[in-house]
């Protein structure tokens, strides 16, 4: 399997809400100034989004839908639009974009992630 992005719905009560991944989803690692939330996930290091910032990611995951013009991505993408705005509009959510890709580790990922006082050891461990 290659790079693949994740992006996990949670609560501030370290609850998963939703989870959005697909194989070959390596489109979602950007680099440009164009997609400047998107270019925060690295293939080694994960964002964490606040419902703050939901509006300009869901900008930039349309935007990129329609440069890719992949049905595949497109339904992919609409997905992590789904949960973005969730994340907008329920009360104390956060959406983690995260390229690592076995489950034991996204979970606990997750978990730190979600917690007010995580430190970067949380979430690498």
């Amino acid at each position: 399997m290659g790079l693949q992005v994740t992006f996990i719905l949670g609560n501030r009560q370290n609850t998963e809400i939703a989870r959005v991944g697909q194989d070959g989803n390596n489109y979602l690692f950007q680099s440009s100034e164009k997609y400047p939330l998107l270019s925060e996930i690295e293939p080694v290091d994960p964002a964490c989004f606040g419902p703050e910032d939901m509006p300009e990611l869901i900008e930039e995951l349309r935007t990129l839908s329609l440069e890719l013009d992949r049905r595949d991505a497109t339904q992919h993408i609409e997905s992590i639009i789904a949960i973005a705005v969730r994340c907008r509009d329920e009360d104390g959510m956060m959406l983690i974009g995260t390229p690592f890709g076995d489950v034991d580790r996204r979970k606990r990922h997750a978990s730190a992630s979600l917690r007010p006082n995580a430190t970067a050891k949380d979430l690498k461990e």
